[in-house]
């Protein structure tokens, strides 16, 4: 390998490399901020939650099992204040 393709091979590596700490620090965002949202939208429900990448926010059921949160649905009590 002359010096001009190792120069080369250099800066694709490098270029490659920032893309990917780009990457991480996108997607470590994006699941924390996920991750937030999920927490504080039934935190008040006493229903434990948690948040995945895979399977998005997930709720866990008094049985035990975890339920996709969109399946569960949120209907207001009567007579509760607003």
């Amino acid at each position: 390998m002359n010096r001009l393709a190792k120069e080369e091979l250099k800066e694709i590596l490098w270029g490659i490399a920032t893309a990917l700490a780009i990457l991480a620090v996108v997607a470590g965002f994006t699941y924390w901020l996920n991750s937030a949202r999920c927490t504080q939208r039934w935190e008040l429900s006493g229903m434990e939650s948690r948040y995945t990448f895979v399977a998005g926010c997930m709720v866990k059921l008094k049985g035990g099992v975890w339920v996709p949160s969109s399946v569960i649905r949120d209907m207001p009590i009567e007579g509760a204040a607003k």
